[in-house]
């Protein structure tokens, strides 16, 4: 049987690393409301960052690829 956790670890540190995050990222949480079919692979994440507080930046990985694509939200489009 196939093991997501160390994969979703590995990008989770992925994420971590990344200038934005290290400069004065907080908060990281894996969201896991995602479509029924979304790809296995691919992981998304939130984090919220101490210079832009009204903000909220939504993170997208896809583990075979390496690609990753980090986006803003306002803190008022997000429902939590």
């Amino acid at each position: 049987m196939y093991d997501r956790q160390l994969e979703l670890s590995a990008a989770k540190q992925r994420i971590e690393v990344q200038p934005l995050f290290v400069q004065d990222g907080y908060d990281l949480k894996q969201v896991v409301d995602v479509p029924i079919f979304y790809p296995a692979n691919t992981y998304q994440f939130m984090f919220k960052h101490h210079g832009e507080t009204d903000h909220l930046y939504h993170a997208t990985i896809d583990m075979v690829t390496g690609e990753m694509l980090i986006e803003t939200k306002s803190s008022t489009q997000v429902v939590e």
